[in-house]
């Protein structure tokens, strides 16, 4: 199954769905909606971080520490 970012863009593809084994198919399935769904995670991620560093929350909890972990491993830096 190719995966889109919306209609015109193809981010990945997920095989599994044609699996005689129901467990496979689910988790292609939810591996397929994940990946779909990334990019605009990605950008709230971002938009929720940029809105705690904008106030001068102090929030460097474990919380915003693994926020800031999580996007820098989406983008990869």
């Amino acid at each position: 199954m190719r995966i889109n970012a919306g209609s015109d863009r193809s981010i990945g593809t997920v095989h599994g769905f044609q699996s005689a084994e129901d467990g496979i198919r689910q988790e292609a399935f939810a591996n397929a909606s994940l990946i779909a769904a990334a990019p605009e995670l990605l950008d709230i991620c971002e938009s929720i971080l940029a809105e705690v560093d904008y106030e001068g929350l102090n929030l460097e909890s474990g919380r915003v520490a693994k926020l800031r972990a999580a996007i820098a491993k989406a983008t990869a830096q």
